[in-house]
């Protein structure tokens, strides 16, 4: 076992905000006097999020064959409309891994379209981000014009590409009759179906094309009710700002579409909405996603989990670095990728995220940071692909959407997050979100919940009952996030590549000229900082991809030799 020591000197049970511009000395004589009852709540509408909606059911579907599975059986519920707001979808996916449903196709694309013509009432709307070409080798070429060529004209699919340059829509919501909402990580697409057992060699998880991929850990949330229609609401007006024209609400069916095969977990929970959206034309900019973050992370007594894609958000870790440089702070797990996904990625997104980790590092003085990534035995140089984007808060408060802990989904990409919140330090959804914490670390440490829970008991200290859990074999690990320094030096700053806000040449200005020189010329700039992205995207390309191969001198001699043969 890996052993660590930590220890977190806190008062049990305690659940206290402060606000974040309260000195020190203040702050620790309140949490020292004040009741956990005279703590406000974290959730403010207008705030930190949207609006807050009762979901009359509510329930978090982790890992992505439960929630296809539930997408599937809730759209075979829809008699009205079905919205689908998505970063990227895949017509050939398929939704089950079982054998196929006899009524309906079990590829995705296909399956609406049977539903659509097997429902006369039934409209789908799918919005997709009309994506960024450098995802072209990813993506299936012409989605919106092949489902158009089979469906009828009640299914409606259009690329979004309203959004400032840089940006993208990184949503991923899916509004069935106004009735049931799923919002969260996953996206309808390739590369995303797995099972919390994370096998290294299932041989269910295959891409459209047949070919095998890692495994994928993500979880979305499902609401039932008034925050499902608030999120009919959402998806409407991103439509009508897409596609310029508006789209009716349907009916309330008599019957839920709720899919049976989910258990409501909770009811009559109030959930609050919490968005990104970048200034856009007559659209002003809302910056719900990071100000939850920042509330949440200060009104942390105890313990902060995170599970994420990336983790390069300069506001984030300031706000982090200040409660571990507190003498009783709270505890913060962070749990990433061992690696991100491609080349690409890894020499630009984990570069940023080394230095980030390496500024939280040094400040962590009284030793209650921990950054794991999940380890299966057998992936060879694979890696399971944490996707999830998780913020739980003590037994305080769960947070599960699309956002990122990156710049870009503080500021710059369209994303949604759900958040619910506990009254009090133990009723329902305080022990809801303890449960959830469990199961999901005993998913990452190969145990049962029964033994997280022992463990936090034994340990008084979420940090010290993972460390006494952490085993040889499928386990939670110490990240090495340390990269060469050659690569680290060729990695311009994170502004270029996480940027927080969209692309303009006063962002460019702001970002790396002194203010006495920003009233020079900005289209010399903006050239210069052109000319040095491509630069570094050729050096990247050449070092990480078959181009030295292909463009080697022998290769070249070779080329031309065959050319002067015609």
């Amino acid at each position: 076992r890996q052993a660590c020591a930590v220890n977190v000197s806190t008062a049990q049970g305690a659940h206290l905000w402060a606000p974040s511009d309260a000195s020190a000395a203040a702050y620790q004589m309140t949490r020292r006097t004040s009741a956990p009852e005279t703590a406000g709540p974290i959730i403010e509408a207008g705030k930190n999020c949207w609006r807050q909606e009762t979901a009359s059911r509510f329930a978090t579907l982790i890992d992505t064959a439960d929630y296809f599975a539930a997408f599937a059986a809730a759209c075979r519920n829809a008699r009205q409309q079905i919205f689908i707001l998505g970063w990227d979808f895949d017509r050939r996916e398929r939704l089950h891994r079982a054998d196929e449903l006899d009524d309906f196709p079990d590829e995705l694309g296909a399956f609406l379209v049977a539903l659509v013509k097997h429902r006369p009432e039934l409209k789908v709307y799918l919005l997709s981000w009309d994506f960024n070409m450098v995802y072209a080798a990813e993506r299936e070429l012409l989605p919106a014009l092949r489902l158009r060529l089979q469906a009828p004209p009640r299914f409606h699919f259009r690329l979004d590409g309203r959004h400032p340059k840089g940006a993208s829509h990184h949503q991923k919501v899916v509004v069935v009759d106004d009735q049931v909402a799923f919002v969260g990580g996953i996206d309808l697409s390739r590369w995303r179906w797995d099972t919390p057992e994370h096998k290294p060699e299932d041989p269910r998880r295959i891409d459209p094309d047949g070919k095998a991929y890692p495994p994928f850990h993500d979880m979305m949330m499902l609401v039932e009710g008034d925050a499902a229609a608030r999120l009919g609401d959402l998806a409407r007006k991103r439509w009508r700002r897409a596609r310029g024209w508006k789209i009716k609400p349907p009916q309330v069916p008599a019957e839920s579409p709720w899919p049976a095969s989910v258990d409501g977990e909770l009811e009559d929970v109030s959930v609050a909405i919490a968005r990104t959206e970048p200034e856009f034309g007559d659209h002003a900019a809302v910056g719900e996603v990071r100000q939850l973050y920042l509330d949440a992370i200060a009104a942390a007594h105890r313990s902060i989990y995170i599970e994420n894609q990336y983790f390069t958000a300069h506001c984030l870790a300031d706000a982090l670095i200040a409660r571990l440089e507190e003498p009783e702070g709270p505890g913060v797990i962070i749990v990433l990728p061992q690696k991100t996904g491609g080349w690409l990625e890894q020499v630009t997104m984990d570069v940023v995220r080394g230095r980030i980790l390496d500024r939280m590092q040094a400040a962590d003085k009284h030793d209650r940071l921990r950054i794991y990534y999940p380890y299966m035995p057998g992936l060879g140089d694979d890696c399971i692909s944490v996707h999830a984007k998780l913020l739980i808060v003590d037994n305080r408060l769960l947070r599960i959407g699309s956002s990122n802990t990156s710049n870009r989904s503080m500021g710059l990409d369209t994303e949604c997050d759900l958040a619910i919140e506990s009254a009090e330090p133990e009723d329902e959804i305080a022990s809801y979100i303890g449960s959830l914490r469990s199961r999901l670390l005993a998913e990452h440490l190969d145990c049962e919940v029964e033994d997280i829970d022992r463990a936090e008991r034994e340990q008084d200290s979420l940090v010290r009952a993972v460390e006494s859990l952490c085993g040889d074999g499928r386990s939670l690990r110490p990240l090495d996030w340390k990269v060469p320094a050659d690569v680290d030096g060729m990695v311009p700053d994170s502004g270029l590549i996480d940027p927080e806000e969209p692309f303009s040449p006063d962002y460019f200005v702001n970002q790396y000229v002194p203010r006495s020189g920003q009233s020079s010329s900005r289209k010399r700039l903006m050239l210069f900082i052109s000319l040095i992205v491509l630069l570094l995207g050729v050096a990247a390309a050449w070092r990480w991809t078959p181009l030295q191969d292909l463009l080697s001198p022998d290769r070249i001699s070779s080329y031309l030799t065959s050319i002067g043969s015609f």
